[in-house]
């Protein structure tokens, strides 16, 4: 029989607290190389994008019941892509190289929204799972207090 994840220790916290603050402080930088830090807005489309640029924030808070090892499945990526962006941040601020000139920006962009597609069909896929599981456990709920109702109905009748 399947337990579960039981609780939430204080190190895996502390690491998906980290591991979401790295990712936000890389979005940022991306916004500000970009120049669009200043143009923030709440639009639909920008919601819609918020929540696709914040995905792993989501995904890291749901791993991090599972273990050190889904952290680090998730975590190595968003460290990988906060050095990378840091980088071109800093080059960008000493040198004004940007690298985020160019129409669709530059390959950390185009790799980091390839990792917002997948972190997002790997939540989608967790809430299916989630979704099936809860099915399964609510129809064996069911059967069982049927099959209770009929074993109760049959002995009633027996003391009758």
């Amino acid at each position: 029989m399947y337990g579960g994840p039981v609780q939430l220790s204080t190190g895996r916290a502390v690491a998906a607290l980290v591991l979401s603050m790295l990712h936000i402080l890389t979005i940022l930088g991306t916004q500000y190389q970009a120049g669009t830090f200043r143009q923030l807005s709440f639009g639909f489309n920008d919601i819609v994008n918020y929540a696709i640029y914040l995905s792993p924030v989501a995904a890291l808070w749901l791993l991090s019941f599972f273990g050190y090892a889904a952290l680090a499945l998730l975590g190595s990526p968003i460290v990988v892509f906060f050095v990378l962006r840091m980088l071109h941040v800093l080059e960008f601020y000493r040198h004004g190289y940007n690298s985020m000139a160019v129409q669709k920006g530059d390959s950390l962009a185009f790799f980091h929204i390839l990792f917002f597609m997948l972190v997002l069909f790997g939540l989608a896929l967790m809430m299916v799972l989630g979704l099936i599981a809860l099915l399964n456990w609510y129809q064996t709920a069911v059967f069982r207090r049927g099959r209770q109702a009929a074993a109760d109905r049959c002995q009633a009748r027996q003391h009758e």
